[in-house]
């Protein structure tokens, strides 16, 4: 063993302990050994280890995590497990964003490497749901940077000055997450509407990844944490008072339409005269940026204003939009002919036979894992009918003693019922039988393209 390792082992070994000691004394559990106690046996130091590798993810211990956890591999095994149960690929995000969310999840089930977490995705789909809600980061709340809407205002009425009577007013307010920027936009044209006393027609679209957070959006109940930032005189006008919060107007929300969408793949919103995309692309990386905005340039009116937020330095953003306000990122559309790529980011072909690798790896595993779940079933099964028909024998004896055709116990089946019940169970069985046949097939299927795509890749 080198003098270095030898000293890293004994850093980690100090910092376990102290950290141990520390997270016993305020957890009150027992009384904690004190500095001059001797070091933990050393059965227990991988419990210990385990323990401070995920008690705090920062500094020091973020060094001790498993060096797979960082391994790209491994978190492309994971991006593709959730591409293929949500639809949306969170490969264009940026890898430390990424990386801290999962590795949180990782964290709080104890999970020492990726490869073990996606094991435990498969096997438990709610995960994947808490996951992938975790990625989205939907933090917001009412009028949030009071300032920046403000000064948005100013240009929102000098904005709807240009238009006709009745004439309509487009905004997308896009990941919107649970409402609260949509509603703030909402009241913001309202507002802006009666100073200038004009009759416009609003349409505000606001969409998010989450369904979720789209039905929470859409009924609009917030309580008062939520509210609390606002004024009371907004407060009055906007919101009415329920036994569980605050809901919106309904004027308002039938002035927004909620509904899920993937700013990434899917098709954006057009003659736009406002897009408001705050804290957003800050999670996407430089590339899939500037596949963004050429889309959200196209999705706007000449004259159309894009409002980000206040840490977002956006590639590409300063050649197709004139900022109106910098500093409150307040941006105007120029009037450039701009032909927007709609078509997916390309991977280049090393990219791509690493994910084709990937891939395969994931789908040979899973379907691995659903002819394990398939033949316990079936065993299942088997002997859910041995038992039903032993119990159909012992109650035809009852039934021939007693002479009855009606159920032996009141809200029990009848023997007649349960003859029924017992060859649907039979009917199933050699349904589950045929799946697990079919399975095999496609195991094997796929152990030969694996196979292929490393022997060739």
């Amino acid at each position: 063993m080198s003098e270095k390792t030898k000293k890293q082992q004994e850093r980690i070994a100090e910092h376990s302990t102290n950290q141990m000691q520390t997270f016993v004394r305020s957890a009150g559990l027992i009384n904690a050994p004190n500095s001059s106690d001797t070091t933990p046996p050393e059965k227990e130091t991988t419990k210990i280890i385990r323990y401070i590798k995920f008690s705090d993810l920062s500094g020091d211990t973020l060094d001790l995590l498993d060096s797979e956890q960082r391994n790209t591999h491994g978190m492309q095994q994971v991006l593709l497990w959730l591409l293929a149960h949500s639809g949306h690929d969170f490969t264009g995000y940026k890898k430390s964003t990424i990386a801290s969310r999962i590795n949180r999840r990782l964290a709080f089930h104890k999970h020492l490497s990726y490869t073990e977490y996606v094991a435990y995705l498969q096997h438990n789909p709610a995960e994947t749901d808490i996951l992938f809600n975790e990625l989205l980061i939907g933090v917001t709340r009412f009028f949030r940077d009071a300032y920046a809407f403000d000064s948005l205002k100013i240009k929102l009425i000098s904005l709807f000055k240009s238009k006709k009577d009745k004439e309509a007013i487009r905004i997308w307010v896009s990941g919107c997450s649970t409402g609260q920027e949509a509603y703030s936009i909402a009241m913001l044209v309202t507002e802006c509407l009666e100073k200038l006393k004009m009759n416009l027609k609003v349409q505000i679209f606001a969409t998010d990844l989450s369904a979720v957070a789209i039905e929470y959006a859409r009924h609009g109940i917030y309580y008062d944490n939520a509210i609390a930032d606002l004024s009371e005189r907004r407060i009055r006008k906007f919101f009415v008072k329920q036994d569980n919060g605050y809901q919106v107007i309904k004027e308002l929300r039938n002035m927004i339409t909620f509904s899920r969408h993937d700013l990434i793949k899917d098709a954006p919103f057009t003659r736009l005269d406002l897009l408001c995309c705050r804290n957003v692309m800050i999670y996407f990386t430089a590339e899939l940026q500037k596949k963004i905005v050429p889309i959200m340039h196209y999705a706007l009116n000449n004259g159309g204003l894009i409002f980000t937020g206040m840490a977002e330095n956006i590639s590409g953003l300063a050649e197709l939009f004139v900022p109106v306000d910098e500093k409150w990122k307040i941006f105007e559309r120029r009037d450039n002919e701009v032909k927007p790529d709609l078509k997916p980011v390309t991977e280049s072909k090393q990219q791509k036979t690493s994910t084709e690798k990937a891939s395969a790896q994931l789908q040979y595993s899973h379907i691995k894992y659903l002819q394990e779940k398939f033949a316990d079933t079936q065993q299942q099964l088997i002997m859910a009918t041995k038992q039903m028909d032993s119990l159909l024998v012992e109650i035809k004896l009852v039934n021939k003693k007693h002479n009855t055709k009606t159920a032996l116990i009141p809200n029990y089946p009848t023997p007649q019922e349960l003859e029924q019940l017992n060859s649907n169970i039979k009917s199933l069985l050699d349904a589950t039988t045929k799946d697990i046949l079919l399975l095999h097939k496609q195991l094997e299927d796929l152990r030969f393209e694996r196979e292929k795509i490393l022997t060739t890749g």
